[in-house]
């Protein structure tokens, strides 16, 4: 369930995890963010985990975001 796996994971990964569900590279995330690329990369792999604790992969994740419209979620937070 997409809220239940969004609740777990911490706001300061969830801003990383928004840019990189909508497909920006760990550089482009990192000169957005003014945080050095291997952190940002730290940050998602700690998000991914605690969307695995929910879903079977995180591909199922990105694609119920976008079946489901959840995907706004992740706009509102790159905005």
């Amino acid at each position: 369930d997409f809220d239940e796996a969004i609740a777990r994971i911490s706001d300061l990964n969830i801003i990383p995890l928004s840019f990189y569900v909508l497909g920006f590279s760990y550089m482009d995330i990192s000169n957005y963010i003014s945080v050095p690329e291997k952190i940002v990369k730290k940050r998602i792999d700690r998000a991914k985990e605690k969307v695995l604790e929910v879903y079977p992969s995180f591909r199922a994740f990105v694609t119920d975001c976008y079946r489901s419209r959840k995907i706004y979620f992740f706009i509102e937070n790159v905005y």
